[in-house]
């Protein structure tokens, strides 16, 4: 007699992605079947903030990074978890949430960091980028180089000077563009 133990791993990746996130946790409780089946539902899409303690450790995070396909950080975390790398990273959302205003903390991550970040993820096909600081000039031109397969582009923030051409060769290589006040340099033409 077949169980439901017997299907392919396939199936049960389609039917942990209609389960809520709750839900997974509980059938990987169930047995080692569940746990193999849906683990990866449970880690796929990820949302690491800061508040109400909502926060998945660094170490949680690097044993399961290469499960991690879609992810969302707050803008107050700590630089460690820019140092992460994801080899099936196709997503990042980065945005500042109401309650990180609030955390002494906030705007921690350097320029830097979030440069070294792109570079560290050439497989990203999708960035919403909605944070009130600007991304610099190396962080343009990583993107533009290095992430080939760059699909949409959605942001809310400012463009600095010195960042202004790269930037706009990104967005003219994008497929879905949203610019959502997006905050130019004073005195720059607009073609």
């Amino acid at each position: 007699m077949t169980t439901i133990l017997d299907l392919p791993d396939e199936i049960h990746l389609l039917v942990g992605k209609q389960l809520s996130p709750k839900v997974v946790y509980s059938c990987i409780r169930v047995c080692r079947a569940f746990y193999s089946a849906y683990i990866p539902c449970l880690w796929s899409n990820i949302h690491v903030r800061t508040y109400k303690g909502n926060i998945i450790s660094v170490n949680q995070l690097r044993a399961n990074a290469h499960r991690v396909e879609t992810i969302d950080y707050s803008s107050t975390l700590t630089d460690d978890y820019y140092t992460i790398v994801y080899p099936r990273l196709q997503a990042i959302r980065t945005s500042t949430y109401f309650g990180d205003k609030k955390d002494p903390n906030f705007m921690r991550v350097q320029r830097h960091q979030k440069a070294q970040f792109a570079r560290l993820h050439p497989t990203i096909r999708k960035l919403y980028y909605g944070q009130p600081d600007g991304l610099s000039k190396e962080f343009w031109e990583v993107v533009e180089t290095e992430w080939k397969e760059l699909e949409t582009l959605d942001m809310s923030s400012v463009v600095e000077e010195d960042a202004v051409d790269a930037f706009w060769r990104v967005c003219d290589r994008v497929h879905n563009l949203s610019l959502t006040g997006v905050e130019l340099p004073k005195d720059f033409p607009i073609l």
